[in-house]
C-alpha cells in the first residue's frame, strides 16, 4: 500500500467519524430539547397547582372564588380586589403556557388540556365582566389568543360545576 492509498483510507476514516459525531450530537440535542421541554411543562404545572393549593387550603377562599367567578361587577370592592388580583395571576400563568406553547417549550397534549381550562373560565361571567376590563395589561399575544376563546365560551354559555344554583 503506498502513501495515497492509507491517505483515503485515513479521510475516510475521518469523514466517517465526523457524520457519526454529527449524528449523536442531533440525538443528544434532541433529547436536550424533549427534557427541556418537560422540564417547562412541569414548571408551568407546578405554579398552577400551587395557586389551586392555595385556594383549596382556605374553604373561604373557594367561596369567594366561587362568587368572584359568577358576578364579579357586583363583589364588594375589596372582594372585587382581591378577585381581580387573583384572576391577573392565573392569566399571567395563561400568558406564560401559551408563550411557552407557542415556542414549542412545553408538551403540546399539556397546553391542549391547559385550554379546555381557559375555556371553562371564559365562560364564567365574572371572568368575562374582569377581562373585558382588564384585558390591555396583557400582552397583544395573549389578547388574541383570548378573543376567539371568549366569542365560543359565550356560545358555548354557562355552564359549569361552578355554578350556583
Amino acid at each position: 500500500m503506498n502513501w495515497e492509498a492509507a491517505g483515503a483510507i485515513g479521510e475516510i476514516i475521518g469523514a466517517s467519524a465526523v457524520v457519526l459525531s454529527v449524528i449523536y450530537l442531533s440525538f443528544q440535542i434532541k433529547k436536550q430539547t424533549e427534557e427541556s421541554r418537560l422540564a417547562a411543562t412541569r414548571e408551568l404545572s407546578a405554579q398552577t397547582m400551587e395557586l389551586m393549593s392555595v385556594l383549596l387550603a382556605n374553604p373561604e377562599l373557594v367561596t369567594r372564588y366561587g362568587k368572584s367567578v359568577q358576578m364579579y361587577e357586583d363583589l364588594p370592592n375589596e372582594e372585587r380586589l382581591w378577585a381581580a388580583m387573583l384572576f391577573q395571576r392565573m392569566f399571567r400563568i395563561i400568558e406564560q403556557q401559551l408563550m411557552h406553547s407557542k415556542n414549542s417549550h412545553v408538551e403540546e397534549v399539556y397546553f391542549e388540556s391547559v385550554e379546555k381550562t381557559i375555556q371553562e373560565m371564559l365562560s364564567f361571567p365574572g371572568v368575562q365582566q374582569w377581562w373585558e376590563k382588564s384585558n390591555y395589561m396583557f400582552s397583544e399575544m395573549l389578547r388574541e389568543y383570548v378573543q376567539p376563546q371568549l366569542e365560543i365560551a359565550k356560545e358555548k354559555g354557562y355552564n359549569s360545576s361552578f355554578k350556583i344554583k
